[in-house]
């Protein structure tokens, strides 16, 4: 359980004042009978989640479900740095799982357990998170491609990465191929600097780290972080893929809806689940 603290009060306060301002996205949801038949189950409409059941649904002879054990996202979830709204006693958004004690990761709290805070709403952790954007290094997805994985070099993810890109950013003409506008999801640097950040970015530079664009093929140098935003209000999956979905025929969701058991037939291949909703277990 968490203590109340100031933070809490404070997460409280800002959940309430981003409900006042900022109306909440509410998605289309179903209740769905039992053993219904559809082509696709997908459990959960986390970052993942809402991308395979909009992607899968833009066949319109495939019907699609989605069960979703959280429900509706909150207000304050379209704020940026108003995600620790989340971390007041009320845990309707949230699962914790307690986490092992870590040898090499997390230094700063080295062999100490904790909790690990996982999404239970509409978009996941996506609608929690703090919106970091980073593609990684082009490097690893080279390594990947050569160790057997074909489609894994970067030129081909790469492709991907755009269709999906929606920048707002400031571009340099170097790196303008690696950029793209008018996907679904929004891409956009932290707007406000404070002077330290400032002064940081120019300390690098008089180390030779001048400051870079991080989700192009120069990844070592400075750089402000980048979010998952756009016109400064979060963008989840879930909105980018799951909500324009839901406006096809062929693709439902459900909420609160908790999966406790993949169906499986006599080869081992997944025909169905189970789940809970309303304290009932259903199929």
């Amino acid at each position: 359980m968490t203590k109340f603290s100031v933070g809490n009060l404070l997460a409280a306060f800002t959940a309430i004042l981003a409900g006042t301002f900022f109306p909440p996205v509410r998605y289309p949801t179903s209740v769905m009978p039992d053993d219904i038949i559809v082509d696709f189950i997908v459990v959960g409409s986390g970052s993942t989640g809402s991308v395979v059941a909009g992607r899968l649904a833009e066949i319109s002879e495939w019907d699609v479900l989605v069960l979703e054990a959280g429900g509706q996202p909150p207000a304050f979830a379209k704020v940026p740095f108003l995600h620790f709204g989340t971390d007041f006693t009320n845990t309707s958004y949230v699962n914790y799982y307690k986490k092992r004690p870590q040898k090499y990761s997390e230094q700063f709290a080295k062999n100490i357990g904790g909790l690990y805070m996982r999404g239970k709403v509409i978009g996941g952790s996506g609608t929690i998170n703090q919106m970091m954007y980073h593609r990684g290094i082009p490097q690893d997805y080279e390594n990947w491609a050569t160790q057997g994985n074909p489609g894994w070099d970067y030129k081909t993810v790469l492709k991907y990465f755009k269709k999906t890109e929606d920048y707002q950013g400031p571009l340099k003409s170097r790196d303008a191929p690696f950029r793209a506008f008018g996907g679904p999801i929004g891409v956009e640097k932290v707007s406000w600097k404070p002077p330290v950040c400032r002064v940081a970015i120019r300390a690098g530079e008089e180390m030779g780290l001048a400051e870079v664009d991080y989700n192009t093929d120069t990844t070592i140098g400075s750089a402000i972080f980048q979010l998952t935003t756009k016109n400064r209000e979060r963008v989840t999956t879930a909105d980018a893929f799951l909500l324009p979905g839901l406006r096809r025929r062929n693709l439902k969701l459900q909420i609160n809806s908790q999966v406790i058991k993949i169906l499986m037939d006599a080869e081992n291949r997944a025909i169905g689940v189970k789940y809970v909703h309303k304290n009932k277990v259903r199929k």
